[in-house]
């Protein structure tokens, strides 16, 4: 589980965050970063469904950030997943979201 100093929770800080980000996407995820503090904010829209589907995407994505939490540089990110990620596997969820890291130069 990703630790309560690696996360994003005040609406003020992802206010913060979209209006003065760069941004790097892929098929499946949008990224949001800025240099600063190694914190993770993850948005999950009414689109991907119900609640319980919403909380698996963002439990994945959290298990596979704590996995990458060594090599990812300190920046402060919020990770937009887009439509369709719950019809990936955990491998290609980790890989594309190893992709658009990299896109943004985050990982070491």
């Amino acid at each position: 589980m990703l630790k309560d100093e690696n996360r994003l929770r005040r609406a003020a800080d992802f206010d913060a965050l979209y209006k003065r980000s760069t941004t790097a996407g892929n098929r499946n995820f949008l990224i949001r970063f800025r240099g600063g503090a190694k914190k993770f904010g993850i948005v999950v829209s009414k689109k991907h469904g119900n609640a319980v589907k919403r909380n698996l995407i963002k439990r994945r994505i959290r298990a596979i950030l704590e996995e990458l939490m060594p090599n990812i540089k300190d920046f402060t990110v919020i990770i937009i997943p887009k439509v369709g990620v719950l019809d990936l596997t955990y491998k290609e969820l980790r890989k594309n979201l190893i992709h658009v890291l990299k896109q943004g130069k985050l990982l070491k």
